[in-house]
């Protein structure tokens, strides 16, 4: 089963949740978790990740939306001393190391996502930034605020992203921004600096 992705957890939920259902019925469901996440699996995933103290909370969730696939050692310098927080989330079974870089279960990234989605409809208002619409939507209308702490842009394509020269001046707490393909319309040394 591709959704549950051999997660036992996944597969006791999705087979209760499934019993006696037809074949349709289980692809239609499997189609509806990919745009919204199974409510139980969530939850349940959710408890280890409630159970962790604020700064571990953080870095999951900054592997989580940012850092699947990033080499560790690059994550550590990047979000500073952070050893002691990754350990505990491998220890967790949250997090796993493989080849030096930094994996995660597609349903914990999609639960650790749903904790920052559900912070706000707006997403100028959530504290991290990596789905390409909502990047922006936030970088070109100017509607970040100082809730937003991380902004990862991975566009499907390189593309130009329209800048105001404040876009950065509302997000007073923003603390890590990776541009990976997007070009800009103004210089950001000089929106940085404004």
């Amino acid at each position: 089963m591709g959704y549950a992705k051999g997660l036992p957890l996944a597969l006791t939920i999705l087979g209760s949740d499934l019993y006696d259902s037809d074949m349709q019925q289980w692809k239609s469901a499997l189609e509806s978790y990919k745009e919204i996440p199974n409510p139980d699996i969530q939850e349940t995933l959710k408890i280890s990740y409630n159970r962790l103290d604020d700064r571990a909370k953080k870095i999951f969730l900054d592997i989580a939306c940012f850092f699947i696939g990033v080499d560790v050692d690059h994550v550590i310098t990047i979000l500073d001393n952070c050893h002691f927080y990754i350990k505990k989330l491998i220890d967790k079974c949250l997090i796993s190391i493989e080849f030096k870089r930094l994996r995660m279960h597609d349903l914990l990234r999609d639960m650790g996502r749903e904790v920052v989605r559900q912070e706000s409809d707006e997403p100028g208002e959530r504290s991290r930034l990596w789905f390409h619409e909502d990047i922006r939507h936030v970088l070109e209308d100017n509607t970040g605020t100082n809730k937003v702490e991380g902004i990862v842009i991975e566009l499907p394509k390189p593309d130009l992203i329209h800048l105001s020269s404040k876009v950065f001046k509302k997000m007073t707490r923003l603390r890590l921004f990776i541009n990976r393909n997007a070009c800009f319309l103004k210089d950001l040394i000089f929106c940085l600096m404004s």
